[in-house]
């Protein structure tokens, strides 16, 4: 027997059933390996030079370490610095501007306070002379008396004690420069003369030295 009368039959087919399509065969392709994203130059330059793997990152990795340190050591220098040194001398100084304005700010009032003395001083001096010019108007006011009673040794004596009490005057005159003591003692000395020779230019004399002093007196209110 042959090995074709050993297989079973093939089962016959119905009319009705479509034939079995053949199958088809698929040829599997085998996929490609996706590749990396490149990125930029840049990244890839940075990479290649701090990547352990490449001789130019073994050889640049050591050094940035000892840079690094080296700009930590630095920076922490002048965190120290600053920290220790810098900061106090800024706070010092604040320190000496607020000191230098409280200062200021004291001297000044205490100008003021200065220039208010000041003020009150010379108020009290310009009194004084004013005080002593209307004291040494009595005597001048009694000279022109005598000199009309012609009592001449009467009226040099009120003249001379004239002169006495006028000269305390003299001194914040000339300080001020309210007046020139000069004018009163030149009229005095030019009544004194004459007193011996013509009572009526002393009389003159007199009435111009009672004039200077009423003058001299309003120029210190």
């Amino acid at each position: 027997m042959s090995e074709n009368e050993n297989l079973p039959p093939e089962p016959a087919l119905s009319p009705e059933q479509p034939a079995p399509e053949p199958v088809k065969a698929v040829k599997l392709e085998a996929q490609k390996p996706q590749q990396k994203p490149k990125g930029s130059w840049l990244g890839r330059f940075f990479r290649h030079i701090l990547s352990a793997e490449t001789r130019t990152g073994r050889i640049v990795r050591p050094v940035l370490r000892v840079v690094g340190f080296i700009v930590a050591f630095y920076a922490l220098g002048v965190l120290t610095v600053y920290l220790l040194m810098v900061q106090p001398a800024r706070a010092e100084i604040r320190t000496l501007q607020e000191t230098l304005a409280r200062t200021t700010v004291e001297l000044r009032d205490t100008q003021d306070k200065l220039q208010k003395v000041e003020k009150e001083v010379l108020d009290a001096r310009k009194a004084e002379a004013r005080s002593a010019l209307l004291e040494g108007l009595y005597p001048v006011t009694l000279a022109r008396l005598y000199v009309a009673d012609r009592k001449i040794s009467d009226a040099r004596a009120a003249l001379n004690q004239a002169e006495e009490v006028l000269k305390k005057a003299y001194p914040i005159l000339e300080t001020q420069k309210l007046a020139d003591p000069k004018t009163l003692s030149t009229l005095i000395e030019l009544t004194r003369a004459d007193l011996g020779r013509d009572t009526r230019l002393a009389e003159q004399d007199l009435e111009r030295l009672t004039s200077e002093i009423l003058l001299t007196v309003e120029k210190l209110k």
